[in-house]
């Protein structure tokens, strides 16, 4: 059940040739794929973005989308508010073809975004929302996920984000959220689909290999990232190739 959405922007486009999106906690993100080679990753997991494909992207999940520049990507997309939380530790997706309404709902919504991506009144942007708001709730009937109006996990994820280059520890984020270790670990990994430690792993995976993409030794991505030894972040490299 949704109970509201609220819509930044939206469009239909080919991204620009030097286009890369990194790291959006918020707003989220739905992308429905036209066409073009595009890859999401997190951490050491790397998959590309399927033509004919929704993806939605949690307002939670760090993530980075890179494309080849000589195929860009062609796509629809939305950046928006949504309550309830939706969350997860990987994007959402569905086939065009999972529904028999997706098509309908991709021919409004594609001309909707348009409309509203070359003239920007309210009226546009509203009718954009509502029209986002309905396949939304489709999207959700054919894809149960975990909808949350408790902050705990939110509230977790934020703490991981803005820790995760110190020494923390999953017992701590739990007691300072006043639950028990093994209690926190069961309804993180009911909500979002892995154990906080898998997720904070994967964080800083995806961080170090910012860093190292940017230029920066090994050895100070590691202790930039939170890794104890350098070897750790290393061993996970090896395993990502």
């Amino acid at each position: 059940m949704i109970n509201s959405v609220s819509l930044f922007t939206c469009g239909v486009c080919i991204a620009p040739e030097n286009w890369f999106t990194k790291n959006i906690p918020t707003p989220y993100r739905l992308y429905y794929i036209r066409g073009g080679s595009a890859y999401f990753s997190f951490g050491a997991e790397e998959f590309k973005l399927r033509k004919n494909h929704f993806y939605l992207f949690p307002s939670s999940l760090p993530f980075v989308i890179r494309q080849d520049p000589h195929d860009r990507l062609d796509h629809l997309f939305y950046n928006f508010l949504l309550s309830p939380s939706v969350m997860s530790a990987n994007p959402i997706s569905a086939d065009i073809h999972t529904h028999p309404l997706f098509e309908k709902f991709l021919e409004i919504m594609e001309i909707t975004a348009w409309n509203y991506a070359q003239n920007k009144t309210t009226e546009n942007k509203d009718i954009a929302a509502k029209v986002l708001e309905a396949f939304l709730t489709l999207f959700f009937s054919v894809n149960p996920i975990s909808k949350s109006e408790n902050n705990d996990i939110l509230a977790s994820i934020t703490y991981m984000e803005t820790n995760y280059m110190h020494d923390i520890t999953i017992k701590e984020i739990a007691s300072g959220l006043f639950l028990s270790e093994d209690y926190f670990i069961r309804k993180f990994k009911a909500s979002i689909g892995m154990t906080p430690y898998a997720y904070l792993s994967k964080l800083r995976l995806s961080i170090a290999n910012e860093l190292i993409a940017s230029g920066v030794s090994l050895t100070d991505a590691a202790k930039a990232t939170g890794f104890k030894y350098v070897s750790s972040l290393s061993h996970a490299l090896k395993k990502k190739s």
